[in-house]
């Protein structure tokens, strides 16, 4: 502040504000209340800025485990236990929406394997089913030419005949019990999912 008196001087004045503790004692011992306003402020920025990405943190844990749990679905491919929906982040709910068509299409693709499987294991029952009747057939003609009188090589063409029908028939048992097990997929459909299921 300028000031100029009656001989023509010019008098500088320079006010310094401050506010003063009412405490004498304290007057010595801590800083103005300028300075004790300037550290408040940054603490709480400081507070602002640890509890801000500790909340943030949080909440991105959150939407990270939704985006584990239906992977982990996928990759059990239980679809029914699987949430494809819900992540409050878009790109989380992005990832969540390709997770659902991926279990979709595994799924889809899985019901074809079982279709194919379960189509496989009809045309061998039915074949082994055909090749039953001559197989009796010529065993039984086998059985009959062994009661005749035989040459030494015609008995053991015979015999050859009757092995070869006896391991082909154990085999044919082999097969219809192989084929007769559970499929390896059972699908199960509810409105939105499909669950695979491993016997």
């Amino acid at each position: 502040m300028t000031s100029k008196l009656q001989d023509g001087t010019v008098c500088l004045l320079q006010f310094d504000y401050a506010v003063p503790y009412s405490d004498p004692a304290l007057r010595g011992v801590l800083p103005d209340m300028q300075t004790v306003h300037c550290i408040l402020g940054i603490l709480l920025l400081i507070g602002a800025v640890v509890w801000s990405t500790h909340r943030t943190g949080r909440f991105l844990t959150r939407e990270t485990e939704k985006l584990t749990a239906a992977a982990q679905a996928v990759a059990r491919k239980d679809l029914d236990s699987a949430v494809f929906s819900g992540a409050k982040v878009r790109e989380y709910e992005s990832a969540l929406q390709a997770l659902q068509t991926m279990g979709d299409e595994l799924t889809g693709s899985l019901q074809k394997q079982w279709d194919m499987e379960q189509r496989q294991r009809e045309q061998i029952i039915r074949l082994s089913h055909k090749l039953k009747t001559p197989l009796t057939i010529i065993k039984g003609n086998a059985e009959l030419l062994a009661e005749d009188d035989l040459t030494e090589e015609q008995r053991a063409q015979v015999e050859a005949i009757l092995q070869g029908a006896e391991q082909t028939r154990t085999y044919l048992g082999k097969i219809r019990a192989e084929v007769q097990t559970p499929l390896k997929y059972k699908t199960k459909k509810n409105d939105k999912t499909c669950r695979i299921v491993e016997n």
